[in-house]
């Protein structure tokens, strides 16, 4: 991107794969159960964006794809690359990019006081650990999730 360019940019596959990248976040795609509700509606979601980077030959020799470098951003009450859950995606991403910087760095625990603290709700591990893991909680399903 230059200077001039800024917010969101599109990355066609050549660009990608010109790149080689050691790590790719997806982000939350829509995943939403009603399309009606995301400007991006007709965005694959994350799971089969992060599925099809996987599994599709044309992406096998990338650098993320051959050492388990694919990750999605972690979902909670709201999607973390946009809202007042973005001090947490920066906290991921440094422990992801930089492990061994962050080591002492607890994910679950700065997400447990991060939603006790903003939200006063009081995570389980499990809802924790859906959340760091981009899965949805218990029972979303019956809301139209997938």
């Amino acid at each position: 991107m230059t200077k001039e360019q800024r917010g969101t940019a599109t990355v066609n596959i050549e660009q990608l794969l010109a790149w080689d990248p050691d790590i790719i976040i997806i982000d939350h795609a829509p995943d939403l159960p009603d399309p009606s509700a995301s400007a991006t509606a007709n965005t694959p979601g994350a799971n089969q964006i992060y599925d099809q980077i996987m599994t599709d030959p044309m992406f096998q020799g990338l650098k993320a794809v051959k050492n388990n470098g694919v990750y999605m951003s972690p979902t909670g009450a709201f999607f973390w690359d946009a809202g007042q859950q973005g001090i947490l995606q920066v906290e991921w991403m440094a422990k992801l990019f930089h492990p061994d910087k962050f080591r002492d760095l607890d994910m679950q625990k700065e997400l447990k006081g991060f939603y006790a603290e903003f939200f006063e709700y009081n995570l389980t591990d499990d809802e924790a650990n859906r959340i760091l893991n981009h899965r949805l909680p218990v029972g979303a399903e019956k809301y139209g999730y997938q």
